[in-house]
């Protein structure tokens, strides 16, 4: 059976095909026929038989392996990672009972205890859930269901959520300077229009973020804006005539000058959404930040709390924006537009003629899976139509290495393959192979010994025919143990 997966620059051809040794023993094949279906911490689930062939590409060599086996929790089939933080990992799953495609975020206690304060970051990942719980809005992330752990052996807690395509920080490529796309403006227009609108529903709640950026703006398939990351917020009762808020997490670089320079008074969290908001739609509808470009800290907070904006080409065309952002950034609080007057700017009805085409979701890997495909299909088969042991090894022809190491992550090729890189031996050369005959006919004189040229070079060559004769008997008995050991 062939699959085939056509790309810009040519198909990757995957062909099933049996050629297992014979000679594999008994052992590893029960070890491989029991395999738990579980979730488990310590590895994929794939075992690499050493007596199979290898395919030699020239740069690489890969080793062949099974295909790994499906991972189950609950109702729940895992996919591939999305992205991952200090101590949470996003996976893609699939609801095994409505085949909904979600996501789930999974938060391991242990690395919390060896790096942070436990009881702080805790209650955080316990507060996002909480509030999550009770938010229901199209422009907030919605949370399905929660797994926590049922005895001291387990440590991980398992949050499951609607599935969302990437964030605004990728879809502009921030992590990337050289590489940063700013937004045409009717599509910065539209998510910060979702932003506002999740945001007006928060505040309703008692709800202040306190961490508005483009990286907890995600974007789902229907290029719907949902706000995440609700861990450091703020929440007051609905009935409170107070905003004032102490603790001062969040990103710096999204932080107002008030809550730099906050103090035992406090600052209100409200005028600090604004603040943070304004700075997001700043840098999407320029590619840039604000303030200093500076990097470190101290050059961050001075500039958030003495400059203004640095001008742009964009605002000076749109004035209606330029009027909308300064207002945001107002480095008073007491002067700054309120969310209600936002809601209400000339600017989201006035007419964006002449606009830059829309920025689409670039693709999750180089040269391929440009449509974010679901990446459990072939978890899928291996659940329901197991191969045997046998036949369940995949070899894969590609002309270039370069280009297949960038190509396997699409999901059908990675699925069946797990390429390695070929570790040669390699040494160091030692002091003698590097010297020359001249450098050996001074350090005889520096020592008091006198050498015609004629004996320096034959020392130096009988020296260096040495070490390369024990050189390569180390490598010919080298060879041997692993052979022997195969």
């Amino acid at each position: 059976m062939v699959i085939s997966h056509n790309s810009a620059s040519e198909s990757i051809n995957v062909k099933l095909s049996v050629f297992a040794k014979d000679n594999l023993n008994n052992n590893k094949e029960q070890k491989l026929l029991t395999q738990s279906h579980d979730i488990d911490s310590s590895g994929s689930g794939s075992f690499e038989l050493s007596e199979m062939d290898v395919i030699d590409l020239g740069e690489f060599s890969w080793n062949q392996r099974l295909r790994p086996k499906p991972k189950l929790h609950g109702k729940y089939l895992l996919g591939d990672i999305l992205g991952q933080g200090t101590f949470a990992k996003v996976y893609e799953v699939l609801d095994l009972v409505t085949l909904e495609r979600q996501a789930v975020k999974i938060y391991d206690l242990q690395k919390i205890d060896r790096k942070f304060n436990r009881d702080e970051m805790i209650a955080m990942v316990n507060q996002e859930i909480n509030l999550l719980t009770g938010c229901n809005h199209p422009n907030v992330i919605k949370l399905i269901d929660v797994h926590r752990p049922v005895n001291q052996k387990s440590s991980k807690i398992w949050v499951y959520m609607e599935y969302c395509m990437a964030s605004v920080a990728e879809l502009m490529q921030l992590a990337n300077p050289s590489q940063v796309k700013k937004l045409p403006r009717k599509q910065a227009r539209r998510y910060f229009t979702g932003l506002l609108s999740g945001l007006d529903y928060l505040h309703s709640k008692g709800i202040f973020h306190k961490d508005i950026k483009p990286d907890n703006m995600l974007i789902n398939v229907f290029d719907t804006i949902k706000l995440t990351d609700l861990s450091v917020s703020y929440v007051v009762d609905i009935f409170t005539q107070s905003d004032i808020c102490f603790n001062t997490y969040g990103t710096i670089a999204y932080q107002s000058p008030e809550v730099i320079n906050s103090t035992d008074a406090g600052f209100s969290a409200s005028a600090l959404d604004i603040w943070s908001a304004g700075v997001t739609l700043y840098v999407m509808v320029t590619g840039k930040l604000p303030f200093s470009s500076k990097s470190g800290f101290i050059a961050m907070t001075e500039s958030i709390l003495a400059d203004n904006p640095q001008a742009d080409d964009i605002l000076k065309i749109d004035p209606c924006l330029s009027n909308l952002i300064h207002s945001m950034l107002d480095k008073d609080p007491v002067r700054r537009i309120k969310l209600y007057q936002v809601l209400n700017h000339p600017w989201f009805l006035i007419n964006l003629m002449g606009d830059s085409p829309k920025i689409n979701i670039p693709p999750r890997y180089a040269n391929g899976d440009q449509y974010r495909s679901l990446t459990i299909t072939s978890h899928l088969h291996e659940l329901h139509y197991p191969l045997p042991n046998d036949q369940n090894i995949v070899r894969v022809s590609e002309s270039s290495a370069e280009e297949f190491n960038a190509k396997r992550k699409i999901p059908i090729v990675r699925s069946n393959r797990s390429p390695t890189r070929h570790r040669k031996n390699k040494r160091r050369p030692s002091f003698i192979e590097k010297v020359t005959s001249g450098q050996i006919g001074r350090l005889l004189g520096a020592i008091g010994l006198k050498a015609d040229s004629f004996n320096v070079c034959d020392l130096a060559t009988r020296i260096k025919s040495k070490v390369d004769s024990s050189t390569n008997d180390s490598d010919l008995s080298t060879n041997q143990s692993e052979s022997e050991e195969r």
